[in-house]
């Protein structure tokens, strides 16, 4: 069996990706979602949580709901003047590929199960960095992809 290294060119250009909802940390926050929801329910069929209890528990569930439709909706797309992030709950972001100075992917290993990326990008005429929050639900090889397409772009606007 011959081991054969991966190239520059061999490397698929990614333009567009989206988080993954069936990945192992989405497969955990679903899990978790399903159990608080299931612990709401069966505390208003049978009743043995407290008014404020419950109220408490249906606040965690609408959260956690949220979060989890945020994180499997969240999208990165390259264009060829802008990059775009966009989600359900999240603000959308549109940053122009020539204001762009530099950037980074800041792995914050929050998760459970798998990794956390804060996404910087500096920009010309901002002080500090456009930061965009990545939720747990990415996968790591097609987002490094996305990076080595990202930084490709910017290499030919120059």
């Amino acid at each position: 069996m011959k081991v054969e290294k991966t190239t520059e060119s061999q490397i698929e250009e990614l333009t567009e990706i989206q988080a993954e909802a069936l990945s192992a940390p989405g497969a955990i926050i679903l899990g978790a979602t399903i159990l608080i929801t299931l612990i709401l329910v069966f505390s208003l069929l049978f009743p043995s949580l407290e008014g404020m209890q419950t109220l408490i528990v249906g606040i965690l569930v609408m959260i956690c709901w949220g979060y989890l439709l945020n994180s499997f909706t969240e999208k990165l797309k390259l264009t060829d003047q802008s990059l775009e992030f966009t989600a359900i709950l999240s603000r959308h972001q549109d940053i122009q590929l020539n204001e762009v100075m530099s950037f980074k992917l800041v792995d914050l290993g929050l998760s459970l199960s798998g990794d956390r990326y804060a996404f910087e990008i500096s920009v010309i005429g901002k002080n500090k960095p456009i930061t965009i929050s990545l939720g747990p639900c990415w996968d790591k090889i097609k987002l490094s992809a996305f990076m080595n397409t990202f930084g490709q772009k910017l290499e030919k606007l120059d």
